[in-house]
């Protein structure tokens, strides 16, 4: 019984989250518009007048993205302008040869060339480029082109109130799924982490799931700073807004925090792996803190009070006990872990005082200068598009190659006479991406929904003859069709396969034929765009992951140039610090993300792929050793170490550098004047350091434990050294 009543706790729990996600909402809005349209002017101004006002509908949905809603607003506008813009334009002058296929080009090329801007311009160059696959259904009709256009345009205004609407009952909706997820991402970072401490750890392979789990989280991240962006000035003022900088801060902090602890060091095999006790208690509250932020997020995507499963005070208070037996004479190392641990505790338990409203915002300090440093507003400057007119750019010659492919589906449509060259062109709209693995991936779910959702469509049609239950399916297909389109293709192109044979069973066009009609065409589309991806102007990722390389190389140099900077200026910001260190765990996940791709390509474009994961691997390890240099000498105020040892930390940029010149990219001129110390040179100071430490009288406790709590960060700066040096003979290999 009890095993019963678990299991439907969890799928009420599963149900609660998929109704809470916004792809469920955007469709709940589709599905609401499209009642509103068909009731309100279905009976008085007839089908064509509806469906016109549902297309528009679908057309504005994509363009709803985003937390604030102005500029949900704008991408709405745009689309339902645009669209039947688009639309009237091909309508009128279909027929007239070559000036139509020219403007038809034209209209293609600039809808594809727009993404570039980001994510809400890529959305309504999805947009304007189904408006012009779709146009082609009323094309015959040119007498009534201006009138679907403006009944399309007025569909798109229906979906904006009823977004506003759905906006003013819970305006903060999307942002606190967006906060949810990013804890959810850093709970399950967590969770890899505490696997690092196993005896039988596979370290390759958690080492691999850490680098896509960043990609994930920077994507949720970059999600909340483009919302702070656009909210940048309402935030002082707005609890609301200051909740979710509070938040984003926090997060960062505890993902870095978790980065910068280090195991599997040799410093850790000596002071904790050989303790199973002290390692168990260690392992159980990393564990905790992942289940505690867990069941946070849960708790901000459900809005339901949050309950931890973990006391981490007195798991902490366990591990402080245990290292109290420990040899005395390693008790600063002890001394570093713990307070490690307790940074992290009271960084999760700020998160989890801000996200349950027990700690007010106004008890943190947020200056708009501040802000300044972290979160810029996206401009959308001509010379952007400029710059991008050129084979160099990877969106434009996704542009010229979609262009090719449209034109190529037309002339294809007119020479075998298809009867519905729209469905031709919608397969390349949704299958043909700019890199090669998606494309493929798209094209192989694409064909697979399609035949699934056009059987089922044919079997319920053969079953079920009642108009009142096809329309509740109809319904019901289109609303999980729009739902799973987002998060899970192949499933959502089922649905919406079977929205359509429902639909046209409903209007008494020959669905059995349809089915057939959309198979073939799809089948067609998914051909073209596979060939134009694999042999026109093609992307391959090879090409494009040097710069991914380069730039994560450039942000970690930075990072510690920065460091150096911030512990010896008086006057530095440490805000250039946290951005730099930002930056540098961006470009990590930005660079594995590129990888990800590669690897999705044939194995002949998959050049110098092992070396490449290996610099991304070294890389990371490299700034995860940094930032947790950086805390260590945080927590003991130890401003001086820099300047000590600045011969080494030039080793590290020097050896960075070399790593760029190999590509071409030219270093800092001063970097020839600047000192490095040598292999021998940190030996001697490692030496040097350990003479002292030993010449030190006991009774002298307070100076042998900053001299020892030296020699640990000697240590760990000497493994910087040597994974710089590491990285810097693997990327000469791929030279």
């Amino acid at each position: 019984m009890n095993n019963i009543q678990q299991k439907t706790n969890q799928f009420y729990t599963s149900f609660l989250y998929k109704i809470n996600e916004d792809s469920f909402n955007k469709s709940l809005k589709v599905i609401v518009s499209a009642l509103i349209a068909f009731f309100v002017f279905y009976h008085k101004f007839g089908s064509t007048v509806a469906m016109c006002m549902i297309l528009g509908i679908c057309f504005s949905s994509p363009s709803d993205i985003g937390n604030n809603l102005k500029e949900k607003a704008s991408g709405i506008i745009l689309a339902a302008t645009l669209v039947p813009l688009f639309s009237v334009i091909l309508t009128v002058l279909y027929g007239q040869n070559i000036f139509f296929y020219f403007i038809f080009a034209v209209l293609v090329f600039i809808s594809g060339i727009i993404s570039l801007y980001g994510q809400r311009a890529n959305q309504l160059s999805f947009t304007l480029l189904m408006g012009i696959s779709l146009s082609f259904i009323h094309i015959a009709d040119k007498n009534q082109a201006v009138a679907n256009g403006l009944y399309m345009c007025i569909g798109g205004l229906i979906y904006l109130l009823v977004t506003t609407i759905f906006y003013f009952i819970r305006p903060s909706k999307s942002i606190d799924q967006t906060i949810a997820d990013s804890i959810k991402n850093v709970s399950d970072f967590l969770q890899i982490r505490s696997k690092f401490l196993n005896d039988d750890a596979d370290l390759n392979a958690l080492k691999n799931e850490q680098l896509a789990l960043q990609v994930k989280s920077n994507d949720s991240f970059q999600k909340i700073s483009q919302y702070i962006s656009v909210n940048h000035k309402r935030i002082i003022n707005s609890s609301e807004n200051r909740k979710v900088v509070l938040s984003y801060t926090f997060l960062n902090q505890i993902m870095e925090l978790a980065l910068s602890t280090t195991y599997k060091t040799a410093d850790m095999q000596t002071y904790v792996s050989k303790n199973s006790v002290l390692k168990n208690l260690i392992q159980k509250l990393i564990v905790s803190f992942s289940e505690n932020l867990s069941e946070l997020s849960e708790s901000e995507r459900l809005r339901r009070p949050y309950k931890p499963n973990n006391d981490l005070l007195s798991q902490y208070a366990d591990i402080q006990n245990e290292t109290k037996t420990l040899d005395t004479a390693n008790a600063v190392y002890y001394d570093n872990i713990l307070n490690n641990l307790n940074d992290q505790i009271v960084k999760i338990k700020s998160l989890e005082r801000i996200c349950t409203d027990k700690l007010t915002t106004s008890d943190y300090k947020i200056d708009d200068e501040d802000l300044d440093h972290f979160f810029k507003p996206n401009h959308y400057r001509f010379k952007t598009l400029l710059d991008n007119l050129n084979f160099g750019s990877t969106q434009f010659r996704y542009a010229l190659r979609f262009t090719l492919a449209a034109i190529t589906a037309l002339l294809v449509s007119n020479l075998f006479n298809l009867k519905k060259e729209y469905w031709v062109l919608l397969t390349i709209v949704v299958i043909m991406r700019p890199g090669y693995g998606l494309t493929k991936s798209r094209l192989h779910q694409r064909i697979i929904g399609t035949i699934i959702g056009g059987l089922i469509g044919i079997v319920i049609l053969y079953f079920v003859t009642k108009t009142t239950v096809i329309m509740v399916l109809m319904l019901l297909a289109m609303l999980l069709g729009f739902w799973f389109t987002s998060t899970d293709y192949k499933v959502g192109v089922t649905f919406i396969t079977l929205y359509i044979i429902l639909l046209y069973g409903l209007l008494k066009i020959d669905a059995d034929q349809s089915v057939i009609y959309r198979i073939t065409d799809t089948l067609i589309g998914a051909a073209i765009s596979f060939l134009g991806t694999t042999f026109i102007w093609p992307s391959w990722e090879a090409s494009s992951i040097n710069n991914y390389l380069i730039t994560s190389l450039q942000n970690t140099k930075a990072y510690v140039s920065a460091f150096g900077k911030v512990t010896t200026e008086e006057d530095a910001n440490s805000f250039d610090l946290q951005k730099a260190r930002q930056n540098a765990f961006i470009g990590i996940g930005n660079l594995m993300a590129s990888y990800q791709r590669l690897v999705q390509e044939p194995k002949n474009k998959q050049k110098n792929r092992a070396q490449l994961y290996e610099v991304a691997v070294i890389n990371q390890t490299l700034t995860d050793g940094v930032a947790s240099l950086e805390t260590f000498i945080k927590q003991h105020q130890d401003t001086d170490f820099y300047q000590k040892y600045n011969t080494v930390f030039n080793t590290i940029i020097n050896n960075v550098n070399i790593c760029l010149s190999a590509y071409g990219k030219t270093t800092n001129t001063n970097a020839e004047h600047l000192d490095y110390a040598s292999a021998s040179d940190i030996s001697n100071f490692q030496i040097e350091q350990a003479k002292t430490i030993a010449e030190t009288p006991d009774d002298q406790e307070a100076i042998k434990k900053d001299l020892i709590e030296e020699q640990l960060a000697l240590s760990q700066l000497n493994w910087i050294v040597n994974l710089s040096d590491q990285m810097t003979k693997t990327v000469q290999s791929i030279q």
